[in-house]
């Protein structure tokens, strides 16, 4: 196995590994989640961010019936032919009303998203404590890791594998704390429309429980993130 390593390493081209600052995150709103009579605004996420600390809330103003996904985002470039290897920690506060959180390593290319996705599902579902992920049908949830739900620090690690010859998007392995799946397969596709052009982003997501569209409830989704970084290796 040595010797196998020493050879990929000579073969490769790998960037060094620096944690992002966090402070250079930025909130948007996820309009694929919501209800038909209320819908978010960036105005209902908070971001509280340090260098290495960044806390998300979403419906900050606990506005009744509330449902929305809050993305703190940022931008990479991306080359083709090279692997993605995203790393960090999360954790929920004791307070926290989520549905879910979600790591999702987004490249559009001419309005067609390709998604990479680790999500940890808090709500009332037969999802609930489970890390999963989705393929080509989004509807249909992979399920990974049983971890439960707790207010821990949590370590997470994402391989994307981009090629243009043949041209295929691969999830290619995922990792929480010590449980680690090899996947293999071509990530999950998305046609969002005319207008978004072309992107590479990094998307952490926090998503409030689901509220039933009741404006019974006011539920407010957190999460903490910490140490993320994202390195790149060329694919000779």
């Amino acid at each position: 196995m040595a010797c196998s390593g020493e050879k990929t390493k000579a073969a490769l081209s790998i960037e060094p590994v620096e944690n992002f600052d966090l402070t250079e995150f930025n909130a948007s709103v996820d309009e694929s989640v919501g209800c038909p009579d209320l819908h978010p605004v960036v105005d209902d996420i908070y971001l509280d961010k340090h260098p290495n600390l960044l806390f998300v809330t979403s419906n900050v103003n606990k506005t009744p019936g509330l449902y929305m996904n809050s993305i703190a985002s940022r931008p990479l470039e991306f080359v083709d032919d090279s692997i993605y290897t995203v790393r960090g920690e999360w954790r929920v506060p004791e307070d926290v009303q989520n549905q879910q959180i979600d790591i999702n390593l987004q490249l559009v290319e001419n309005d067609i998203e390709s998604h990479d996705e680790i999500l940890w599902d808090h709500g009332e579902t037969s999802l609930n404590g489970w890390v999963w992920t989705r393929f080509q049908d989004l509807t249909l949830p992979e399920k990974l890791f049983h971890i439960g739900i707790d207010h821990n620090w949590h370590t997470f690690q994402l391989v994307a594998r981009y090629q243009s010859n043949p041209r295929r998007r691969i999830m290619q392995s995922m990792m929480v704390d010590d449980y680690f799946s090899v996947l293999n397969k071509d990530m999950g596709i998305l046609d969002k429309g005319a207008g978004w052009g072309s992107s590479f982003m990094l998307l952490l997501e926090t998503t409030n429980k689901y509220t039933n569209c009741s404006t019974d409830y006011n539920f407010v989704g957190k999460s903490f993130w910490r140490n993320v970084s994202v390195q790149r290796t060329s694919i000779p």
